[in-house]
């Protein structure tokens, strides 16, 4: 925390603002009849932007610098979500998505590099274990201050604006040594599967994990039930949870061998979806599984 504080604050209130805008969104199109699909899909535009934004984040940075480029796409990213407030309709929300997705895509590659570029190797497991747990915590904090608006209106996207302004404070005014301008590399997507094919692997799926559970789990507990309060609770479990083991892994990933505790995970994971799909879910048993 002491290494990296204006990195973390910014990641943290960057995670409120659109974990916060995440499950507004899925709510409220659930609020009047939109069908999963469209939910769904609305989601997929976010996971496409992210996608597509490593490119121009690469090209940013290198043209402009870090600090540049996340003080820009954040400010994309907050008038994308200020559209939201000036219509409704449901092709305008796929583009946005796909837009907030392509800036945040930038944030997340200018603060992760920063932070792999200047972490010690062998404190590099703490320190990105300290940016899960502000990347999770402002999921935490985003999901609690919607359960402040069960009539969903439009106050919950001035808090995510407000999240994503301060979230540029930070950065902007740090005095630590800026990174490295970027060197031009050529690198192709089969070359560096046959590098890390594992990491890789994790991480395709993980992402196909995250996006069907934060696209589509708030509609889920919806149509189960929920009201606003319990929906912020569901959600706020499982995001719990992964905050509370970002520190023991990060310690533990320093010491073992991280294609084992990707394999151990995988299987933890594994069980559990497998009990709360086969299980009859009460309320208790869906938060205490999720």
């Amino acid at each position: 925390m002491k290494s990296f504080p204006s990195l973390y604050f910014a990641n943290l209130f960057l995670i409120i603002g659109t974990g916060l805008l995440t499950t507004y969104l899925a709510l409220y199109l659930g609020k009047n009849g939109i069908s999963t699909f469209w939910i769904g899909l609305m989601t997929s535009c976010y996971y496409m932007g992210l996608l597509l934004g490593s490119k121009l984040g690469y090209h940013l940075i290198k043209s402009v610098g870090h600090i540049r480029t996340f003080a820009a796409s954040t400010a994309a990213v907050l008038a994308c979500v200020a559209a939201h407030g000036v219509s409704d309709n449901i092709y305008l929300w796929l583009a946005l998505r796909l837009f907030v997705g392509l800036g945040m895509m930038c944030n997340y590659m200018v603060l992760e590099s920063w932070l792999n570029e200047q972490a010690a190797p062998e404190s590099r497991g703490r320190v990105f274990s300290f940016y899960m747990i502000t990347s999770y915590l402002g999921m935490i904090l985003g999901q609690f201050a919607l359960a402040e608006f069960p009539e969903l209106g439009y106050a919950p996207l001035f808090l995510v604006c407000m999240a994503l302004a301060i979230g540029i404070i930070p950065i902007s005014i740090t005095r630590r040594i800026h990174p490295k301008p970027l060197k031009p590399i050529q690198v192709s997507l089969l070359d560096y599967f046959k590098k890390v094919p594992q990491s890789l692997t994790a991480v395709h799926f993980a992402g196909i994990i995250n996006g069907s559970f934060y696209g589509l789990a708030p509609t889920f507990a919806k149509l189960s039930g929920f009201n606003s309060s319990e929906i912020a609770i569901f959600m706020s479990a499982t995001i719990f949870a992964g905050l509370i083991a970002q520190w023991p892994m990060g310690i533990l990933s320093d010491k073992i061998r991280r294609s084992v505790l990707i394999r151990t995970n995988a299987v933890a994971i594994g069980v559990v979806s497998l009990a709360l799909f086969l299980l009859p879910i009460t309320q208790t048993l869906a938060f205490a599984l999720t």
